[in-house]
């Protein structure tokens, strides 16, 4: 579900409505015992494509906690 509402990075492509379709992606995971917010971060690494991907593959490694 995630990789196909990809976030490219381009003119079309909205982030406020991206990350709202991420989110409610994310809420519709639930375990025992997991905190939402590290559901979100790993699905994150899926979510983005193209110039969105290169940027936060640039990222230093651990740069995104919250």
């Amino acid at each position: 579900m995630v990789q196909n509402s990809w976030f490219r990075k381009t003119p079309i492509d909205d982030s406020y409505l991206h990350l709202d379709n991420f989110l409610q992606i994310c809420a519709t995971f639930k375990y025992n015992g997991v905190n939402y917010d590290v559901i979100r971060l790993r699905l994150f690494l899926f979510s983005p494509k193209g110039k969105a991907k290169m940027l936060l593959n640039s990222l230093p490694s651990s740069s995104i906690i919250t």
